[in-house]
């Protein structure tokens, strides 16, 4: 839930942001990154309703495990690499990818963006997300 006085009031024009946010995250469809379900907005507020996930950050996961396997790793890695080309087949870029981002659904992985915005480079369009 955002609620859009306070952002405004401590954030001028990031309110815009959040509605960028929403049209990239609806664009996105794979299996490995997080769906956007729904978003109801009201005066104050927009609620986001996102994809369930009950099995915590990737970071926690490799903490808690210690060490991946050579074979566990690779399917990890695999899932990454194919939600980023998916998302950069879209103009969109994740700028903020570390393990604290990606969170484990009892490891099918998915990589969690939200926070992006457009902008040029070379004369492409591009969606940042961070």
């Amino acid at each position: 839930m955002i609620d859009k006085r306070q952002v405004e009031a401590k954030f001028n024009g990031l309110l815009d942001q959040f509605f960028v946010e929403i049209k990239v995250l609806k664009s996105l469809n794979h299996p490995s990154i997080i769906h956007l379900e729904d978003t109801f907005e009201t005066p104050d507020r927009i609620y986001i309703v996102m994809e369930m996930m009950k099995g915590g950050e990737l970071f926690d996961y490799v903490v808690e495990k210690g060490t991946l396997s050579e074979e566990e790793a690779s399917v990890i890695i695999r899932k990454i690499t194919s939600a980023i080309a998916h998302m950069h087949g879209l103009n969109i870029i994740h700028r903020d990818l570390k393990p604290e981002n990606l969170v484990s659904y009892v490891l099918p992985l998915l990589l969690s963006i939200f926070c992006s915005y457009p902008y040029t480079y070379h004369h492409h369009h591009y969606y940042s997300s961070c």
